[in-house]
C-alpha cells in the first residue's frame, strides 16, 4: 500500500498551527524569527514563507516589515450585545475611524416598509459608512431608519460618535430586544474597492432591525464585513437530552 508523504508546505503549516495552540499565542503577538523556526523544525526558508503566506492569505496570520509575523487580532462581535463600532472596537483594543459615503433622504421601498412596518414612499435616512480600524478598512454598512424619529440627523455629529448613541442621547429613543442574522456573502466590485479586497472575496453579511422596548422597529442596518478581520462568537448551551447526543 502507497504510503501518504505530506508534502513540505503541509508539515510547515501544521507546525505553524501547533505552535500557535501551543504557545497560547495572543493576537498581536509575533512568532519566533523565521531562521529560529527553520532550524528548530529543519526546513528551509522558501517552505516555511509560503505556509506564512498561506496563513496570511486565510487572515490568520499578517507580516510587519521589520517587526516579524503576527497573529492576527480581530474584531469579535457577538449578536448576543448591541453595542457600537466603536465600543467593540476599543473593547478589543483597536483604533476606530469611520467615513460618511452618503447620508441621505430617501423614500422607503417596500423592502424596506416589512422591515421596518412603515408605508412604502414615507420619508427614511439613509446612512452609509465606511467603518475602518487602525486605518484598515473592515466594514461598509448602510442604515434606514424613518426620518420623524430623528429629525435634522443631518446636523450630528455621526463621526466622532455613534448612530446608536445619538439616537438615544440626542433623540431619546429606547432600544429593546434586535433581530441579527448572519451569513456568509461574498463582496462586490463596489464593496471590494472600498474594503480594499478583491471583487467576490468571501464576507460577512449582518442584518440587524433595531427595535424599541415595545417591539416596534427603530432602524435596519446591512453591514459587510471583512471575514479576515472579523470573529462573530456567541455562547453555546446544550438544550437536548443525552439521548439526543451523536
Amino acid at each position: 500500500m502507497h504510503q501518504y508523504t505530506p508534502r513540505p508546505r503541509e508539515v510547515a503549516l501544521e507546525r505553524l498551527r501547533a505552535y500557535i495552540l501551543e504557545h497560547n499565542l495572543q493576537p498581536g503577538e509575533a512568532l519566533p524569527p523565521e531562521r529560529e523556526l527553520c532550524r528548530a523544525w529543519g526546513i528551509n526558508r522558501t517552505t516555511l514563507r509560503s505556509a506564512i503566506s498561506h496563513l496570511a492569505a486565510s487572515g490568520q496570520l499578517y507580516t510587519i516589515q521589520g517587526s516579524g509575523t503576527r497573529l492576527m487580532h480581530r474584531l469579535q462581535r457577538s449578536p448576543e450585545n448591541l453595542c457600537s463600532f466603536n465600543e467593540a472596537a476599543f473593547s478589543c483594543g483597536f483604533h476606530p475611524d469611520t467615513k460618511i459615503l452618503s447620508l441621505k433622504r430617501t423614500a422607503c421601498t417596500d423592502f424596506l416598509s416589512q422591515q421596518l412596518r412603515r408605508e412604502p414612499g414615507e420619508e427614511l435616512y439613509e446612512i452609509c459608512r465606511l467603518r475602518l480600524l487602525d486605518q484598515v478598512p473592515v466594514f461598509v454598512d448602510a442604515a434606514y431608519l424613518p426620518s420623524d424619529l430623528a429629525p435634522n440627523l443631518e446636523a450630528c455629529d455621526l463621526l466622532n460618535g455613534s448612530l446608536l448613541r445619538v439616537l438615544k442621547d440626542v433623540f431619546h429613543l429606547q432600544f429593546g430586544q434586535s433581530i441579527v442574522k448572519i451569513s456568509l456573502t461574498h463582496v462586490s466590485a463596489e464593496e471590494g474597492s472600498l474594503l480594499e479586497i478583491p471583487a467576490d472575496t468571501a464576507a460577512f453579511r449582518i442584518v440587524t432591525v433595531v427595535k424599541s422596548p415595545d417591539e416596534t422597529p427603530i432602524g435596519y442596518c446591512r453591514t459587510t464585513g471583512r471575514a479576515d478581520r472579523l470573529e462573530m462568537t456567541a455562547p453555546l448551551s446544550w438544550g437536548g437530552t443525552e439521548e439526543g447526543m451523536p
